[in-house]
């Protein structure tokens, strides 16, 4: 799944990943507002995050994504970047690990974790806009999973990696 390179092109061009995001971050909200407190916090054992820490860390990767299409849209413009490295993936027990710079810190309440929600959102929001046609741009960037994204595989990886994150709440609150 993960190294099939046409696996993101499911989510379509912007106009679609658009709407699959308002969607999901609906459901997100639903769920931050409706899931208990001590469901919302628990982590299931030590390296299991919680519904809380899934959250922080979808508004944490939305602010990674937003910051990869502003450098494409950059480099689309002419202009010269330094070269950045990105490591390879890790991979345990067969699931793909979040880069050490996405872990959530946690400590937040509900609404600290709203408003990340909704500044990251805004800021993934407004630099695909600001990229217009330049997402579709041949300049790419590396992701440690999927390999070389141009601007709209960014966006449709962002639609991937909340959807994922949804997937994974039932399971959190199992025995909750």
């Amino acid at each position: 799944m993960l190294t099939d390179p046409t696996f993101l092109q499911r989510f379509g061009d912007k106009a679609h990943c658009l709407r699959h995001l308002e969607r999901s971050r609906r459901e997100l909200l639903h769920h931050l507002e409706t899931i208990p407190d001590e469901a919302f916090f628990r982590q299931p054992d030590p390296e299991t995050w919680s519904v809380a820490l899934l959250m922080e860390h979808v508004a944490l990767a939305e602010n990674s994504f937003a910051r990869v299409i502003r450098r494409l849209r950059r480099v689309a413009q002419g202009e010269a970047l330094e070269a950045v490295s990105v490591p390879a993936g890790e991979w345990r027990e067969g699931k793909a690990q979040a880069p050490a710079v996405l872990w959530p810190k946690g400590g937040l309440d509900k609404a600290q974790i709203a408003q990340l929600l909704a500044e990251q959102r805004a800021f993934l929001l407004g630099e695909a806009e600001k990229s217009g046609e330049l997402l579709e741009h041949p300049a790419t960037f590396t992701h440690a999973f999927f390999g070389d994204l141009n601007g709209l595989g960014w966006l449709q990886t962002a639609v991937f990696h909340e959807r994922h994150h949804l997937a994974q709440i039932p399971a959190r609150l199992e025995g909750a």
